[in-house]
């Protein structure tokens, strides 16, 4: 998807790039082979690439990478936080997570700071000498590389981090299959990369070379994890807009549908439980309702029963509404000035966009009624 060929156009080229930008030489003078790089241009998912005149030699290639973070106190912190995160997002639906991998591990960094709160933890990277610190501490490591025709453990997760990866993927989303093959339903995750896109507004030249070979934006990276099959949490900048992050989730159901079906019982819960709230209230309680809009008629319509015998009108501030009535209902809508004559004892705010300045209005005209309202997740509150 991020490489099609009809959708990318080439913008330009940098001379004299360096084709390993993490190899340190052993002796001075060492000469390092420079190389150049073309830019290809996805504006559809607004997505850079480097064209195909490029190619690394895996093996030899990760033999030499140094790329460490475990001595920068800032990512350590952003590590931390990282990981809290991914056991909160993962405890929005399924519980505690038991078990972890990481792709791209390297010397182990952020599987030190799960070692403590996840019981399985599994470190997959392809350098043999970049992982040696990670395997010395004792943690499980896998040298090799994931890819969705071979599953390079038997093993599922719960949850997986691949940090600073995916730009250097010639096929991402390959690789975001193999991921996906060893999650466990409800699986959760975070993929974090170089932000493509503010290099780019940023004139940062020194920010391409020819190992990062995509570049990505917020567009790119959601559009790669929904093509993968994940249903996108969220994804945003991070570490001062440097980085991006994508968080996803591995449903087995497609959220929005479920996300319908939740919206749908929301509106029997919440219409059901405030019908039975009047039912109660009014045999001793007046019962008047604050706001005549869009969401008081919906939820009229929600009840189960015409509610006229149990209301004894509606307060709007639009003197337009003044004297109309709800459909369907001979609930009769007045001003504030009329319901003092209504002398109401319980007034329920349905106007939900505007509770704070209607609860100001109802108590300086009414300042000894009971006042009751929806709070954010919907229950019955007492104002």
């Amino acid at each position: 998807m991020l490489k099609k060929k009809n959708k990318s156009k080439f913008v330009g080229s940098l001379d004299k790039v360096p084709l390993n930008v993490s190899y340190l030489a052993d002796s001075a003078n060492f000469k390092l082979g420079l190389d150049k790089i073309n830019l290809m241009w996805n504006k559809e998912i607004q997505h850079i690439h480097i064209g195909d005149n490029i190619s690394l030699e895996e093996g030899k290639y990760y033999d030499n990478y140094l790329m460490t973070t475990s001595y920068s106190k800032e990512i350590q912190k952003l590590q931390k936080k990282q990981l809290e995160k991914l056991i909160s997002i993962y405890q929005e639906k399924e519980g505690y997570p038991n078990s972890l991998i990481e792709i791209g591990c390297g010397d182990g960094s952020f599987l030190k700071h799960a070692i403590n709160n996840i019981s399985k933890l599994v470190g997959v990277e392809p350098s043999v000498r970049f992982s040696a610190p990670a395997k010395k501490k004792g943690y499980k490591i896998i040298n090799g590389y994931v890819n969705s025709s071979y599953k390079i453990t038997k093993d599922r997760f719960d949850c997986f981090v691949s940090r600073q990866v995916f730009e250097h993927l010639p096929d991402p989303l390959d690789v975001f299959l193999g991921i996906k093959s060893i999650l466990n339903p409800g699986a959760v995750g975070l993929i974090e990369v170089p932000n493509g896109y503010k290099a780019i507004q940023k004139k940062r030249f020194y920010e391409f070379f020819p190992d990062h070979l995509n570049y990505y934006s917020v567009n790119s990276l959601v559009a790669l994890a929904s093509e993968a099959g994940f249903n996108v949490v969220s994804c945003h900048e991070s570490f001062g807009g440097d980085y991006l992050e994508l968080w996803v989730r591995n449903d087995t159901e497609d959220l929005f549908k479920k996300s319908l079906s939740n919206l749908i019982n929301e509106r029997k819960k919440v219409c059901s439980s405030l019908l039975k709230k009047i039912e109660v209230l009014s045999p001793k309680k007046k019962i008047m309702i604050f706001g005549c809009g869009a969401k008081t008629l919906s939820i009229f319509s929600g009840f189960k029963k015409n509610v006229s015998e149990y209301i004894d009108g509606v307060i709007d501030s639009d003197p337009n509404k003044h004297g109309l009535y709800i459909p369907n209902t001979s609930i009769k809508v007045f001003s504030i000035l009329q319901s003092l004559k209504q002398k109401p004892d319980v007034i329920i705010i349905l106007a939900l966009s505007y509770i704070d300045e209607i609860k100001k209005i109802v108590r300086k005209n009414h300042p000894k009624v009971t006042i009751l309202s929806l709070d954010k997740d919907n229950n019955i509150i007492k104002l």
